[in-house]
C-alpha cells in the first residue's frame, strides 16, 4: 500500500506516477468490493450502481481531492 508523506514534497512527474500506482490499486478495491456483493447474491444492476458509486469515491474525491487510499479515506 502505498503511503503520502503530505510534508514532503513531490515533482510533477512523481505525483503523476504516484496517483497513477493509486489508481491500479484503486481498480483492485473495485474488484474485490464487487466480487464481495456478488457473493452476497446482490443483483447486477445494484452491484454497478454501489461499484460506481464507490469508484467516483475513490479514483475522484480521494484520488484527486485528497490524495488519500481507499483505507485512508473510510475514518
Amino acid at each position: 500500500m502505498l503511503e503520502i508523506d503530505p510534508e514532503e514534497a513531490l515533482e510533477e512527474n512523481e505525483v503523476d506516477e504516484l496517483m497513477h500506482q493509486m489508481n491500479l490499486q484503486n481498480e483492485q478495491v473495485l474488484e474485490d468490493f464487487k466480487i464481495h456483493l456478488q457473493e452476497n447474491g446482490l443483483a447486477p444492476k445494484t452491484i454497478d450502481r454501489h461499484t460506481g458509486n464507490i469508484e467516483f469515491y475513490i479514483n475522484t474525491y480521494l484520488l484527486y481531492y485528497d490524495c488519500e487510499s481507499p483505507h485512508q479515506g473510510h475514518y
